[in-house]
């Protein structure tokens, strides 16, 4: 299961994932804006625009990390999708 928060700044996305990977057992916690960070301190900004989200490597690489994380960790899934 996949669980995707998505909202403005400050409005406490990131605390509320805290505690629900607290209170959902064997639930992992991965977030894209860690992601979107390190692409902008190591690229140079003519190569990654200030708003990460608007690099399409920021997008392309997010979607693929949950897709691995999806088919890898949830077992259900992986097992009836003949190991995507």
């Amino acid at each position: 299961m996949i669980i995707w928060l998505n909202g403005p700044f400050g409005v406490g996305k990131t605390t509320l994932a805290n505690i629900l990977h607290k209170r959902i057992e064997n639930s992992y916690l991965y977030d894209p804006e860690l992601l979107g960070d390190f692409l902008q301190h190591q690229l140079p900004q003519t190569v990654c625009p200030e708003d990460f989200q608007d690099y399409s490597v920021w997008r392309q690489s997010t979607y693929k990390i949950l897709f691995d994380l999806a088919t890898k960790t949830d077992k259900d899934y992986y097992y009836s999708h003949d190991n995507l």
